[in-house]
């Protein structure tokens, strides 16, 4: 028929990857990086639309009206920063597996700015927002790679555009 792509008639991923070329040990690898990096958000978003995230959104948008409605701001302190330490860590966890080792060196200033700007571009409080912005910044210097210096020049205007015009981020546009 007209679909004669391999991805699209498999039915089981083990072949789907070995058709591609990958090894045993790719494809573990794969499955251990695909499901944390599409599990995280899901379950991050299903925790935003829950009852605990409705308690987040309160705290967030005023935490003495959250308190005196009987929201326990302390407790829901603790667990926000709970997730993010146990979604951070699996993100930590995934970028020693990519790198082969952990050292200071590997989280230079350089790596600050990088983390600030996928929240300014994707915007600040939005998960959709976030993620946009690390595929943006990401691919970045991929897609600039030819024109060395460029990369800089484009990430420099990028960040100024966004903080002069799109005070939201890349989040804003997509709340219109």
């Amino acid at each position: 028929g007209a679909f004669t792509n391999h991805s699209l008639q498999s039915t089981n991923l083990s072949d789907d990857l070995q058709a591609r070329g990958l090894t045993s040990v790719d494809r573990v690898n794969y499955i251990y990086d695909v499901n944390p990096a599409v599990g995280g958000p899901i379950a991050t978003d299903r925790l935003l639309r829950s009852r605990i995230g409705r308690a987040f959104m309160a705290i967030k948008d005023n935490e003495t009206a959250a308190a005196a409605m009987g929201i326990a701001t302390s407790r829901y302190f603790v667990l926000g920063f709970a997730w993010s330490g146990f979604v951070v860590g699996i993100g930590g966890s995934m970028f020693a597996v990519l790198i082969g080792h952990l050292s200071p060196e590997s989280f230079n200033l350089v790596e600050l700015i990088l983390e600030f700007a996928i929240i300014m571009v994707g915007g600040l409080g939005s998960l959709t927002g976030s993620i946009l912005g690390a595929i943006i910044i990401t691919a970045m210097p991929e897609i600039f790679a030819g024109w060395p210096g460029f990369q800089e020049m484009i990430f420099g205007l990028l960040i100024v555009f966004v903080i002069l015009f799109m005070p939201r981020g890349l989040a804003g546009l997509l709340a219109r």
